[in-house]
C-alpha cells in the first residue's frame, strides 16, 4: 500500500499498477530477461494486494455491507472479491 490512505483507492491503483506491468512484459519479445523481473514484480504485488484485500477490505464489507459475508465470500467480478481470471496472464510468460 502507500498510495495515499483510502484502501478501496489503493486497491484500484494497485490494479492499474499490474496492469501496466503486464503491458509492458506483453511488449517485450519473448525471452527477453526483463520480462522477469517485470515477472516478478507483478507477483510481488499481488501478493501485497491480495493481502490487503483479506485484512481490510472483506472484512470491511463484512461488517458494514448488507449481505457482506456473501459478498466477500463470492469469486468474480460480481463481488468484491476478485476472482483469478482478473490476474490472468500472469503464468502466460
Amino acid at each position: 500500500m502507500g498510495h495515499g490512505g483510502n484502501v478501496i483507492d489503493e486497491l484500484v491503483t494497485d490494479h492499474r499498477e499490474v496492469e501496466e506491468m503486464f503491458g509492458r512484459i506483453e511488449a517485450l519479445p519473448s525471452g527477453h530477461q526483463d520480462r522477469k523481473v517485470y515477472a516478478d514484480q507483478v507477483t510481488m504485488e499481488l501478493v501485497r494486494h491480495s493481502v490487503a484485500e483479506e485484512a481490510y477490505l472483506y472484512p470491511a464489507v463484512r461488517e458494514h455491507v448488507a449481505g457482506g459475508d456473501a459478498l466477500a465470500d463470492q469469486p468474480g467480478a460480481q463481488g468484491p472479491r476478485h476472482g483469478r481470471a482478473d490476474h490472468e496472464g500472469s503464468g502466460e510468460l
